[in-house]
């Protein structure tokens, strides 16, 4: 591949921005119900214990996912204490390692700096990945490690160094303790490439050095052994619960309708990039519609599509093509087929799809290099600044998952609320609710009545104190007789019922 040489966006310069862009306001949105809540009570929870390898979430085990994420979550708290910031700061250096990945990958798969330099400027100042860096979870962490892994095995296969292979596991392995099995959608893609590469390249490459995969393996599997062989029953928990029930089943009750697919992840992908993907359309579209036209008029273009010819064309990809396809393609056929559907989880796919689009920018603009330097500069700047705005006004246009919203409302009605008298009615824990109370809740069933009773007979001749929503009024009021009950909003979804001391 042979780009311009003149396109001059220095990696220092990006990672400027996106750190002052993705620091500023990144604590004024509160946390959201249900995720960043879960994450951030979980490792609030976990530091109290003490036992920070062992994830804890309301008074039982949390398996769910490795400690790492919650580890990043728990060292800012410790040293500032708890709040939402502190809760958000381990995404800034994520973006930061996700970026320089970015400009790796572009770098080494083309042979070009300046398409790792557009690259890494594509992803830093797109709107999906500047979005997933403001949501507490373990998305962008592995997206960062994915794209570094990836990145280094193309450096491997450049310069055959046995230290990228180390890098590749390293960064592969602290995938894993991320998040799981999630993290080898990568491999089949790695794997494939280097036995499509020639014999020769291959000795070279030495892709399974024992070393290597001695280091992930240590990386990998050490928590996962160790908390196996302390805790029986748990190899069976997440192996049944957390691999086969989440990707088979609709258990979790993550959209497992096969028309989610176009509904969650198709616009993720068509917009995550924009405005740098809106641009290359533009930039092609003369392109693709002659294309589109041959097809649907037959002949030539029609017979392009044809087997045969398809199959051709594949044979004459060259490799940086076919670990393209191949790196975007099995993983959201994955995702696809999967019953357990999220927009976060296609993040780690905007690693190649930022290194495709900066290539085709890079090639439109052959011929004109200050031009593409020019809106490259506009468009992210523009993109940045916009950010940074939408995170200093979001605070004023406060949505019902907002937790900090319904704390602080809690507060301002109750300043000296006790919170061994007040409870949550709901289905399941307001996590988030909780960190800011820095308390757990008590959670109670809005269909128990004979709990919400009991409840509230075990507090006491005292004022307490419920979380609702507006529907479950009437039941309350039957449930806490003959003590009198007070309803005061709190947001347009949920409610405060002081509920007086029983005569």
């Amino acid at each position: 591949m042979v780009f311009l040489r003149d396109f001059k966006w220095p990696l220092a310069k990006t990672l400027a921005c996106a750190f002052v862009a993705g620091c500023l306001f990144l604590g004024a949105r509160g946390l959201y119900q249900s995720t960043e809540g879960r994450y951030a009570e979980c490792a609030r929870q976990t530091m109290e214990t003490g036992h920070w390898l062992d994830p804890v979430l309301n008074g039982r085990p949390h398996w769910t996912k490795p400690p790492l994420t919650y580890l990043a979550i728990m060292g800012p708290m410790k040293v500032a204490g708890v709040n939402t910031w502190t809760a958000r700061a381990y995404l800034v250096p994520c973006m930061l390692l996700a970026i320089y990945g970015v400009w790796l990958l572009g770098r080494h798969l083309g042979k070009d700096l300046r398409l790792g330099e557009l690259s890494a400027l594509v992803f830093a100042a797109s709107a999906y990945p500047l979005a997933a860096g403001t949501v507490v979870s373990t998305d962008l962490p592995l997206t960062a490690f994915l794209i570094l892994a990836q990145a280094y095995f193309w450096q491997a296969i450049r310069s055959s160094s046995l230290v990228s292979v180390f890098l590749m596991w390293f960064w592969l392995g602290l995938a894993f303790v991320t998040k799981g099995p999630p993290s080898l959608l990568v491999l089949p893609a790695i794997v494939a490439t280097f036995f499509l590469l020639p014999r020769e390249q291959r000795k070279a490459l030495r892709l399974f050095n024992p070393g290597a995969l001695a280091l992930y393996f240590f990386i990998a599997g050490t928590w996962y052994v160790w908390e196996v062989n302390r805790n029986p029953g748990l190899l069976q928990y997440w192996l049944h619960d957390e691999v086969i029930n989440r990707s088979m089943t609709d258990e979790f009750r993550r959209n497992p309708q096969f028309y989610m697919n176009f509904v969650i992840y198709l616009p993720v992908l068509l917009f995550g990039c924009w405005p740098w993907g809106g641009w290359l359309i533009y930039l092609q579209r003369r392109v693709w519609w002659s294309k589109l036209v041959s097809c649907f008029a037959g002949g030539a273009g029609l017979r392009a599509w044809s087997w045969p010819a398809l199959c051709a064309n594949v044979r004459e990809w060259t490799i940086e093509v076919k670990w393209s396809v191949l790196a975007f393609g099995l993983p959201l056929l994955v995702f696809f087929l999967s019953r357990s559907k999220l927009p976060l989880y296609v993040l780690p796919l905007f690693g190649p799809l930022s290194v495709f689009i900066a290539a085709g920018l890079l090639r439109a603009f052959a011929r004109d290099t200050s031009r593409l330097l020019k809106w490259a500069t506009v468009l992210a700047v523009s993109v940045w600044a916009l950010f940074v705005v939408v995170k200093g006004v979001l605070p004023y246009f406060p949505g019902d998952r907002d937790m900090k919203v319904i704390y602080a409302a809690v507060v301002k009605q109750v300043p000296d609320i006790q919170t061994d008298r007040l409870a949550v009615v709901c289905g399941r824990p307001l996590n988030g609710l909780q960190f800011y109370f820095q308390k757990e809740l008590t959670c109670l069933d809005s269909k128990g009545t004979a709990e919400i009773a009991q409840w509230a007979k075990s507090r006491g001749a005292v004022e307490k104190f419920l979380i609702l929503r507006p529907a479950q009024k009437g039941n309350v009021e039957k449930c806490v007789r003959p003590a009198s009950v007070a309803f005061s909003p709190l947001t347009d979804v949920w409610v405060l019922a002081r509920v007086s001391a029983a005569p």
